[in-house]
């Protein structure tokens, strides 16, 4: 599951307007759901990560989800793509925490692994289209490229607020 602070700067990257991050922000903080097992009712849950499914917000975001192409494409579920249809473009955001010492190889392995995707979505939703793998180890370590990727990105966000989500 993708921390919430990580999809509200995912918003913030395609610019969408503060009034929009501002009640995206205020609803997850209420996102609940309740928990039913063989028609018993369990309790109500808070929901910490990811996104709540079926809010009029989703539309903005794609969270895990396959991403449907023309041609047969192996790698087509990166966590989260970010779609910015005014400014013709995507993130593709793929998040992961792997042993300290595969950070760099876990980096360049995501990057390449979704570039098919990038040029299909480029070709169909006719889009300029960016792969921004953001690996962070297990116990903190990041690689060299993750502030590069950022800021490629447009992103503010920091190396110690990615640390920060994962601990």
């Amino acid at each position: 599951m993708v921390a919430h602070s990580w999809i509200l700067e995912s918003v913030t990257l395609v610019g969408i307007a503060k009034n929009i991050k501002r009640l995206l922000k205020n609803s997850m903080g209420n996102w609940k759901t309740e928990l039913n097992a063989y028609r018993t009712e369990m309790g109500e849950v808070n929901i910490w990560r990811g996104l709540f499914q079926g809010d009029s917000l989703s539309p903005l975001l794609i969270w895990d989800t396959n991403i449907q192409t023309d041609h047969m494409i192996e790698h087509r579920r990166p966590n989260i793509v970010v779609v910015d249809k005014d400014n013709k473009r995507a993130l593709l955001i793929d998040i992961a925490v792997p042993a300290d010492a595969r950070v760099e190889e876990k980096e360049q392995e995501n990057m390449d692994r979704y570039q098919d995707l990038a040029r299909e979505l480029k070709r169909l939703w006719k889009v300029e289209t960016k792969v921004i793998p953001t690996v962070v180890g297990a116990l903190g370590t990041v690689a060299n490229g993750l502030e590069k990727n950022l800021k490629k990105a447009g992103s503010n966000a920091t190396v110690e607020l990615l640390q920060k989500d994962y601990f």
